[in-house]
């Protein structure tokens, strides 16, 4: 009798990212602070913890995330990755509301991950 056994290993390149994706770190909105997983969008973040980079009839009325309307802006304090804002930030936040130079320090929150 002969018995065959098959074995699987799972690639130490998965388990990195699975322990990079499941990796948290604080953040303080409005004077709470809440975990969020590495990677995750800053504005998702927020509105699944029950915050919303938003405010007054933005909460509702918003682009969904796509980076067009602004309304998600925010000021980041600390180190944030990636550094450079991305071609949307930098193009919406080129036009009032938040033309420069007071938008210089500001970030989409949809676009921040």
């Amino acid at each position: 009798s002969s018995s065959s056994s098959s074995s699987s290993s799972s690639s130490s390149s998965s388990s990195e990212a699975e322990a990079a994706a499941a990796e948290t770190f604080p953040v303080e909105f409005r004077g709470r602070t809440v975990q969020v997983r590495r990677g995750e969008l800053l504005r998702t973040a927020l509105l699944r913890r029950g915050l919303t980079p938003h405010n007054g009839g933005a909460r509702r009325i918003n682009c969904r995330g796509i980076g067009s309307c602004g309304t998600c802006a925010v000021r980041l304090e600390g180190s944030v990755a990636p550094a450079e804002r991305t071609s949307i930030e930098g193009a919406r936040l080129n036009f009032p509301p938040h033309a420069a130079p007071r938008s210089d320090a500001l970030r989409l929150a949809c676009q921040v991950p």
